[in-house]
């Protein structure tokens, strides 16, 4: 019997014969997978969800530098935008025991009032806590740890969604995002913040 030729491999045949095949297996590096995420913008002075691939397995910092370079041409055609401040730049990020802990530039504080404020430590908040492994989220701004965000008084430690329901429309769809490509039977996920 002839043996068929494995993925990534190749085999010559000679007068209906199959030699061995030559196994010459195909790397794909984790760190080349794409995979989907929720990135929470600002609509309508609420919070609304974008999507973007991001690559693994970094997938939080992927998600974190999407919500920093603001929503793509068709969200900002559905009217979203985002809060948090240009020029805002990521430091650094870690996950342990349930608490994300994300490093911002100082410009994360600048400008805006309460609702602005409040509104884009939200999308961080929402952003970061879409994965299992994160319960909880605290922000430092340069490197230092901070009790509050602006002059506002934003808290900044141990926050979670249940601290920014008011943040969030009376519906709040998390998937499929704008734009994403669906089939049937269509799942819809998300929270309601109403009865």
């Amino acid at each position: 019997d002839d043996e068929p030729a494995t993925p990534g491999s190749t085999a010559t045949a000679t007068a209906g014969q199959t030699e061995t095949p030559t196994v010459r297996p195909t790397q794909t590096p984790q760190d080349e997978v794409l995979v989907a995420v929720a990135v929470f913008f600002a609509r309508d002075e609420h919070i609304a969800t974008g999507g973007r691939m991001v690559m693994a397995p970094a997938v939080a910092r992927g998600a974190i530098e999407a919500l920093l370079a603001g929503p793509n041409t068709l969200e900002r055609d559905l009217g979203m935008g985002s809060e948090v401040p240009a020029g805002t730049r990521l430091l650094d990020i870690d996950i342990a025991n349930g608490l994300a802990t994300v490093d911002l530039s100082r410009e994360f504080e600048s400008g805006g009032g309460s609702l602005s404020m409040t509104t884009r430590v939200a999308q961080v908040v929402y952003t970061l806590t879409q994965y299992d492994s994160v319960d909880r989220v605290t922000i430092r701004l340069d490197g230092k740890e901070v009790e509050a965000i602006g002059g506002e008084g934003v808290p900044a430690k141990n926050l979670t969604r249940d601290d920014f329901r008011d943040n969030t429309p009376l519906s709040l769809v998390e998937s499929p995002a704008p734009g994403a490509e669906v089939h049937s039977p269509l799942e819809v996920l998300g929270t309601s913040n109403t009865f």
